[in-house]
This record gives structure tokens, C-alpha cells and sequence, in this order.
């Protein structure tokens, strides 16, 4: 099972924190969120990051710090 992150994309410049709306597709459809996706095999949670939210928003940012944090969704399956 791939493991799942998010983050949180900060401009201190602009004071400001991106966050992304959902498709309006599936239980969680229209929901806003912070952005993310799946770590791929070999890959450190700050790269994937980073290539997640070039390909989805195709914005280039860098990850600079690392948070764990568990969040449960028990009406979601996360292959």
C-alpha cells in the first residue's frame, strides 16, 4: 500500500496558504483540501511533494520541512 501525504503551501511573501477544491465527484467531491498525493516507491515524502504539486498544479515548489501527522478515514479506501 502506497503511502498518502499532504502539505501545506505557505508564502510568506504574500501571507497566504494554497489550498485546492476537489472535484465534485465520490464522498469526498467538493471538499476543500491541502494539496497531495501518493509517495512513490523510492521516494522521500518531500520530493513527492514536490512532484505532486508540479503535476497537479504545475507549480514549482520547494518542501522544506517534514510533519507527520495521521488522519483516518474510515469510509475511505486508499489502494
Amino acid at each position: 500500500m502506497k503511502k498518502s501525504i499532504a502539505c501545506i503551501v505557505y508564502s510568506q511573501e504574500k501571507n497566504k496558504i494554497f489550498i485546492a477544491k476537489r472535484m465534485p465527484i465520490g464522498k469526498m467531491g467538493g471538499k476543500w483540501e491541502f494539496p497531495g498525493g501518493k509517495v512513490e516507491l523510492n521516494e522521500s515524502e518531500l520530493t513527492a511533494i514536490e512532484r505532486e504539486i508540479l503535476e497537479e498544479f504545475e507549480l514549482k515548489v520547494k518542501a522544506k520541512e517534514f510533519i507527520t501527522v495521521v488522519a483516518c478515514f474510515p469510509f475511505i479506501h486508499i489502494p
